[in-house]
């Protein structure tokens, strides 16, 4: 190497020079990729998403709709005790739904940690957590929530990824190999999160329905008052979880955009439009966990 570069006339050797530093240069900014943001969109979203009892309440909502339907000493119409033969085969099925959901949510929620991970120069061991949402899905079948075959790609998925790989590579290899079930997931769940959003705001309208029907004399005063506050008690109750159910909804709306946005410039995370970009989304998706969490 010695008597190649003394062989070299001095603008050889300054052209070489010049194209070392400028490999040497690409060399440490890739290495120095600032994926900050991205570490924080992928954290805010795994606290948003996990610990949720979103879905579990669609259970209780869909009872609600049962219990509801019409006093017990009052005269139903044809149609409103067909109402509550539907009400009871929708009870029947929410147990499936919401532990297909749950799972499902918990899914998307073990990604982004691993993503938030990764975007942080780190690694995560998810074996045993994915081998456990894994055995949870499988056990559920694909048909309790629509959600369960996306949740089951990306759980081996998660599993089988190269994580030990230089970091940004497998940052990149994360986004892309999970974007598809990780867009169906964020699409499902979304749409789910709202199917029970309405479900508590049918319960608020039976609750109001319900304790109005309740025969007593007409000139009850102080029973009719006990009625009215006790269908404020529980509207009050049902408008806090459809409000949840809402904010989970708001916030994997987020993540979708999110994932969109990483997925379309992989190679180019750290450009000022996605940081900037990114850093929208996560405050909007803290912003709907504070709901939630309230």
């Amino acid at each position: 190497m010695a008597l190649m570069l003394r062989d070299l006339s001095p603008i050889g050797l300054g052209v070489m020079l010049h194209a070392a530093a400028s490999i040497l240069c690409m060399v440490l900014v890739a290495g120095c990729t600032d994926l900050a943001s991205v570490a924080d969109f992928a954290r805010c979203g795994a606290d948003a998403t996990g610990a949720s009892d979103v879905f579990d309440g669609y259970v209780a909502a869909e009872a609600n709709a049962v219990r509801l339907a019409y006093p017990p000493t009052d005269h139903p119409t044809p149609d409103e005790i067909r109402g509550r033969q539907a009400a009871v085969a929708l009870d029947r099925k929410a147990p499936a739904l919401a532990a297909g959901n749950q799972a499902a949510l918990d899914t998307l929620s073990l990604y982004l940690t691993v993503l938030g991970k990764l975007a942080s120069d780190g690694l995560i061991d998810v074996k045993d957590q994915a081998n456990s949402i894994g055995a949870s899905l499988n056990a559920l079948g694909a048909t309790s929530a629509a959600s369960v075959v996306p949740a089951g790609n990306l759980v081996q998925f998660l599993v089988s990824a190269p994580l030990d790989a230089w970091r940004n590579r497998a940052v990149g290899n994360l986004i892309q190999g999970a974007n598809r079930d990780v867009l169906l997931l964020c699409a499902d769940l979304s749409t789910d999160a709202r199917a029970v959003a309405a479900a508590w705001g049918s319960d608020i309208q039976a609750a109001r329905s319900y304790y109005a029907r309740i025969p007593g004399p007409a000139s009850d005063i102080r029973g009719s008052m006990l009625m009215m506050a006790l269908a404020n008690q529980e509207a009050t109750g049902f408008a806090a979880n459809q409000q949840k159910a809402k904010a989970l909804g708001a916030a994997l709306d987020k993540v979708c955009s999110g994932q969109k946005l990483l997925y379309e410039n992989v190679d180019k995370l750290d450009l000022a439009y996605v940081t900037a970009t990114l850093n929208g989304y996560s405050a909007e998706i803290q912003n709907a966990a504070k709901v939630r969490l309230k």
